[in-house]
């Protein structure tokens, strides 16, 4: 009787664990058939966002590329993969057209070698920034200094003055605040932009240390950089047809950005 009592109760323990190992098998099946068609959905509407673009007709604007000035954050809101905007060239830009500048979705592409160049990009507007003026400029909530995104097909390079060639060289650089005309020597650099619409594009490696006795902190400390803006458009060919280069230039302390301090420059002259 009591053999036949324990083989019962084992009876029962093997189909107790039997059950339990049928409801673990079937929930995790279910599981795994509840996530399969979960990515499923997830891959065709991915398949369908870039069916979506490759539909879409190709454009191609022209301009120079300079560093975006986004923060991490701001890249990460606006799913912007470069550090580089496009500002279109002078001869595409008009007040009627209400975006004159494109930060870059890259697509694998390195862009870095276009830094300061006058190029063609061919591709389309990123998708979600299509009429962005009428959106207000707002992406995922947050303000995109004006500009849109543009998604590069491909990028080919031309000569500076395709770029810029409306300037005027009767222009003269504007009076503002001459204290004391300066002049510097040192390497010619791009710079990269604390802020999207702040064009600190270039600085200067200065051959000696500069020191600034009209500052915002009233400390007499001597500087190695130095923030340079060109006076006139045809300055902008010349800074960026000697980038990385040996020159000298001339020009005004001004005042800038929260504070900054930046040489307007209205002479040039390579070494």
């Amino acid at each position: 009787m009591k053999v036949l009592l324990l083989n019962m109760k084992s009876r029962s323990k093997i189909e107790t664990v039997s059950i339990v190992f049928i409801l673990v098998l079937f929930f995790t099946a279910g599981f795994l058939v509840f996530s399969g068609l979960l990515n499923l959905f997830k891959g065709k509407d991915k398949t369908s966002q870039i069916i979506a673009d490759l539909k879409k007709p190709e454009i191609t604007i022209s301009g120079i590329i300079f560093t975006s000035g986004l923060s991490d954050d701001e890249k990460n809101t606006f799913k912007i993969n470069s550090d580089y905007q496009l500002i279109k060239s002078a001869p595409e830009n008009s007040w009627e057209d209400p975006v004159n500048t494109y930060f870059l979705y890259a697509n694998g592409l390195d862009l870095s070698k276009y830094l300061g160049k006058c190029v063609n990009l061919t591709g389309y507007l990123y998708s979600g920034w299509e009429n962005i003026d009428k959106n207000n400029f707002l992406v995922n909530g947050r303000w995109t200094y004006d500009r849109s995104a543009f998604a590069i097909g491909s990028v080919s390079e031309k000569g500076l003055t395709e770029c810029i060639n409306d300037f005027d060289n009767t222009v003269k650089p504007a009076e503002g605040e001459k204290i004391k005309h300066l002049t510097f020597t040192g390497i010619l650099n791009i710079s990269k932009r604390p802020s999207p619409d702040i064009n600190y594009d270039f600085q200067l490696q200065l051959d000696k240390p500069f020191i600034d006795d009209v500052n915002p902190t009233g400390e007499l400390v001597g500087q190695n950089e130095l923030v340079i803006l060109p006076a006139t458009d045809e300055l902008l060919v010349e800074f960026l047809g000697n980038v990385e280069k040996q020159v000298e230039i001339g020009g005004y302390m001004q005042w800038g950005y929260s504070e900054s301090r930046f040489l307007t420059v209205d002479s040039l002259k390579s070494l």
